[in-house]
Formats: structure tokens, C-alpha cells, sequence
């Protein structure tokens, strides 16, 4: 039996907690401008500086969301198994397959490809994805903007909490399957989260 390790150094708990930050923040800022008057052409502009603030916020939730979980699973992997196992034949693997194929190998049993965890794993990163190789749109008038906006909102309010929240769902899909996965840093981080509900 291996030493137990002197210090084990993994980032998905600051992930997690830097996307929940981001999307306090953001809720934070749509209380100000629920507050302000669109008529007056002063705060008009401070209503568009925040606004892009909110994208921001959301942005970095998504994306940090994403990152938790990715790093969970390495994190997971790596204390399951030999590290020059992980680095020659789970590391490479897309993150889809890391989250089906681990807990089998750990635990014999995983999530079904078509399960609810997979499910939201796979929107999370597609919304990841649009965000890291997001390309630029040109619009020819404000109707079509606002249209095509409305559309196909990537950082709204409900993907923002909805990527959180799936970050919590998964986990707790992979304590059902391995009763040692520890989700008490889930439950703290989001704990904030009901609060503000």
C-alpha cells in the first residue's frame, strides 16, 4: 500500500467557487440595473457598462464551471490509479469519456451515455466550447441583432446557474455510483447559492 501523500495540491474546489463568485456578481449587477431608469440617457450608459459587466461574469461562471469538473475528474482519476497509468491512457481522453469510463474502471459501474449527468455534462461543455472558440457575428441592422441574440443567448442568466447546478448534479451522480467521492465542497460552495434564492 502507497504512502499517504504529503500534500495533494488540485484546483476543481477554487474553480467551483470562482463560478459561483462570478455568478453572485452578475446576479448582484441585475438588481442595479432592475433599479435604474432607462429613460435617462445617463444611466443608459451606465445600464450598457454594466450589462457588459453581467457578460463578463457569466462568461467566466460557464467557463469555470466546465473547469471544475474537468478537474474533478482528473483529480478523481489520478487518486484511483498509478499516475503514469492516468498520464499514458486517461489523460488525452475527452472529457465525456473520462466521466463514463473512470468510475468503471474505479468502481464497475458508470454513467449510461444517454443518463441525465452525461446529458448535462455535454450541454456545460457545448456551452464551453461556444465560449472558448466563440466567433464573431456581424449584424447588418439593431432588429437583427436583437433578433438573432435573443435567439441563441449563450450567457444567459438560466445557462449560467444551470452550468453551476450541473456541477453539483454530476458530482453527486458520481457519490450514488463510489460512496468515497467526497461532495462536501459541494454542498458549502452552494449553499451561497440557495441562500441568495
Amino acid at each position: 500500500m502507497a504512502e499517504e501523500p504529503f500534500f495533494v495540491h488540485t484546483l476543481h474546489k477554487t474553480y467551483l467557487s470562482i463560478a459561483l463568485d462570478s455568478y453572485l456578481k452578475a446576479s448582484n449587477l441585475e438588481k442595479k440595473v432592475d433599479r435604474m431608469n432607462f429613460d435617462n440617457l445617463h444611466e443608459f450608459s451606465k445600464i450598457l457598462s454594466i450589462s457588459s459587466q453581467i457578460g463578463e461574469c457569466r462568461v467566466i461562471s460557464i467557463i469555470f464551471s466546465a473547469l471544475c469538473l474537468e478537474a474533478f475528474i482528473n483529480h478523481y482519476a489520478i487518486n484511483k490509479f498509478p499516475r503514469p497509468f492516468f498520464d499514458k491512457y486517461l489523460e488525452k481522453l475527452p472529457i465525456k469519456t473520462k466521466w463514463i469510463l473512470i468510475p468503471r474502471l474505479v468502481t464497475g459501474d458508470s454513467f449510461g451515455m444517454g443518463s441525465k449527468p452525461i446529458a448535462e455534462l455535454k450541454k456545460l461543455f457545448n456551452l464551453r466550447d461556444k465560449l472558448v472558440h466563440f466567433k464573431t457575428c456581424v449584424y447588418d441592422t439593431v432588429e437583427e441583432y436583437v433578433q438573432k441574440e435573443k435567439k441563441d443567448e449563450i450567457i444567459s442568466e438560466q445557462n449560467t446557474k444551470t452550468s453551476l447546478l450541473s456541477v453539483a448534479s454530476i458530482i453527486k451522480a458520481l457519490r450514488k455510483i463510489d460512496t468515497n467521492v467526497d461532495d462536501d465542497w459541494i454542498k458549502k460552495a452552494l449553499e451561497a447559492l440557495a441562500l441568495r434564492e
